[in-house]
């Protein structure tokens, strides 16, 4: 079966596919809330510690601002997480 048909079958109502699809979001949507949970504990980290630098700041900052959209994304496939989690 090619990407395609499995598409076809999805848009189609197959249950299957779908419960395929909220573990794939599930999983996706656990590890982006544990990469969010460990940046800012390295923030924290780095902050308390005084060796923050500014360059840092800014990475750390990006990569979150980066993946709290994918979390963001990943939450609207499934309507049953609670917005604004």
């Amino acid at each position: 079966m090619d990407s395609s048909d499995r598409l076809s079958q999805f848009a189609n109502g197959n249950v299957e596919l779908e419960e395929d699809l909220r573990k794939l979001v599930d999983v996706g949507t656990s590890e982006e809330e544990s990469l969010e949970a460990f940046l800012e504990v390295l923030y924290n980290f780095l902050s308390d510690a005084g060796t923050l630098t500014l360059g840092m700041d800014d990475f750390i900052m990006s990569l979150a601002s980066t993946h709290e959209t994918h979390l963001y994304l990943l939450k609207q496939k499934l309507p049953e997480y609670p917005q604004g989690v």
